[in-house]
């Protein structure tokens, strides 16, 4: 479903981009909003208060990430409910899960120093890099939470909005050389926390902490990984104190889904291939960030940012620790190639490695659909949507023709 947040402000116009507070207020309060929903700022408000039929309520004054100030909001509520046709809404239902469903929230930085807040982003997103692989958990992607960010919310309220039973809640403080992390993981459905802990450790040893959090999370839930998934899973061979830096500040800008912010990612995951090589988290975040230009249009010719993410992605699929992202981006790729057969084993290996990941389950369905197999296209883009919780419009786009095609 949509999220809107709309802002009344200056913005400037680069190309055929938007720019400035204006457009960077109404980002954040799109995060905001409930799922189908409306969040506007003050500003709006005040010129539409009384001129509209909709009812709204005040949401109080939010921190918004890289704003400056506080913030008015307001949500509008509307019949969105009545929308949705009946025919929609039976394509749309979802089995639940047959394995432990898991959302992981947005960790908290709880130090004063804003220019530290991606360390939290990192930890999250690394620990979700290593879950996203296992063929017994049910993920939620990762980016969905992000709009629970400057939320007040409660693991309950947040698994009753999601449907998943399980959530991990962290924080993160950092003094000097020294980082503390928090984690809780609670059974929603049991109505009691299963992991508590607290971690203290020096910067250098992060990476490890992070894998400490992703066994704890795993040997909570009783998941028992099946052959190779445990050489994949851990982050601890990403072993330079430059290479695990680029890495949490490369996360923190990527998963803002956006084009200037992809930019600044794929430089940063440039540096980390350069100072540690070996290591397979550089080329696959490098290969998806060039592959988002092409598919989204961001540079001119996007045929050339093509390329580039086919040869990162190559690069990706020969490292022995494989996380499955370059064969996502590969299959997709040798798809637009008419190579069928090809994409259909590629992106089938992309996600069998990527269990929860959205993105290697909606390509593999496009490539099922062009193979003639739509039913089990529509099996596999029903899974990327249940994994992310929102319907994007592309794997909507694959939906239908799935639908379309089986008659």
């Amino acid at each position: 479903r949509f999220r809107i947040g709309v802002n009344l402000g200056d913005v400037m116009v680069d190309g055929d981009d938007l720019l400035g507070d204006g457009v960077n207020v109404a980002s954040r309060l799109e995060g905001l909003a409930d799922a189908g929903g409306i969040c506007i700022s003050g500003t709006v408000y005040d010129q539409v208060s009384g001129k509209i039929s909709q009812a709204f309520e005040f949401m109080g004054e939010q921190t918004l990430k890289n704003i400056e100030g506080p913030v008015r909001a307001y949500r509008i509520f509307t019949d969105r409910g009545k929308s949705e046709t009946p025919a929609r809404a039976r394509a749309l239902e979802f089995a639940p899960p047959d394995r432990p469903s898991v959302a992981i929230l947005p960790f908290k930085s709880l130090g004063s120093d804003p220019d530290k807040d991606y360390i939290a982003d990192g930890i999250r997103f690394g620990i979700s890099a290593s879950l996203v692989q296992l063929s017994g958990l049910f993920l939620v992607h990762a980016p969905v939470l992000n709009g629970y960010r400057e939320k007040d919310v409660t693991a309950p309220s947040v698994g009753a909005d999601l449907d998943v039973r399980y959530i991990l809640e962290g924080a993160v403080q950092q003094a000097g050389n020294r980082v503390r992390v928090t984690v809780q993981l609670t059974d929603v459905d049991a109505k009691q926390t299963i992991l508590a802990e607290r971690y203290d450790r020096v910067l250098d040893d992060i990476f490890q902490l992070q894998d400490e959090v992703t066994r704890e999370v795993i040997s909570s839930l009783n998941i028992k990984l099946v052959t190779n998934e445990t050489n994949r899973v851990w982050f601890g061979k990403l072993t330079s104190p430059e290479a695990q830096e680029f890495y949490y500040r490369g996360a923190s800008h990527f998963y803002e889904l956006n084009k200037d912010d992809n930019a600044t990612a794929r430089h940063l995951f440039e540096e980390l291939y350069r100072v540690q090589p070996d290591s397979v988290v550089g080329p696959s975040y490098i290969a998806v960030s060039h592959w988002m230009d092409a598919f989204f249009d961001w540079t001119d010719p996007s045929v050339r940012s093509a390329e580039l993410a086919a040869t990162w992605a190559k690069k990706a699929m020969q490292y022995e620790d494989n996380n499955g992202i370059g064969h996502a981006v590969f299959g997709h790729l040798q798809l637009l190639e008419g190579k069928y057969d090809e994409a259909l084993a590629t992106c089938s290996k992309g996600a069998e490695l990527r269990s929860s990941c959205p993105l290697a389950h909606g390509l593999l369905g496009l490539v099922l659909n062009y193979c003639g197999d739509a039913e089990s296209a529509v099996k596999s883009v029903k899974e990327a949507l249940q994994l992310e919780k929102v319907y994007p419009a592309w794997l909507i786009d694959i939906l239908a023709a799935a639908y379309r095609d089986c008659g």
